[in-house]
């Protein structure tokens, strides 16, 4: 009979510990993800960088909250350098952009219309810049 009882309870245990596992996990997760990647074509991205750092992950919010989109007809010559997105612990993403680099600033796109072409468009400045550089690096 003590046989027949541990039997069972193993074998419950081992049906349980999928789902046990997986209640842990979404307790310990952080708020939010930063993900940070690049552009592969038109549609797909690749993250590869993630950043679970609170504080990082509000001075990247400030920092993007901060600016003025302004919408207006642009068409990149490239593909975007980086990419960002922020995942939340509720299946959301927010904060999606992508981000062309050169020499003095940053443009950020955060919305495109391909039927109308216009997009909601932003700059960083260098400083800015650099602020994100300590972000990610």
């Amino acid at each position: 009979m003590k046989k027949r009882s541990t039997v069972f309870l193993v074998i419950i245990l081992i049906l349980l510990t999928p789902i046990l596992i997986n209640i842990f996990s979404k307790v310990i997760a952080p708020d939010k993800i930063l993900f940070i990647g690049h552009q592969i074509d038109e549609h797909r991205f690749d993250f590869t960088e993630e950043i679970k750092n609170e504080k990082k992950i509000l001075k990247f919010e400030e920092i993007f909250d901060n600016l003025n989109f302004v919408t207006e007809e642009w068409y990149p010559e490239k593909y975007a350098d980086l990419v960002f997105r922020i995942d939340h612990k509720g299946g959301t993403f927010t904060h999606f952009y992508k981000v062309w680099i050169n020499d003095k600033e940053a443009i950020i796109l955060s919305a495109f219309d391909s039927v109308s072409g216009l997009t909601s468009i932003a700059k960083l400045s260098n400083e800015q810049i650099n602020d994100l550089e300590s972000i990610i690096h």
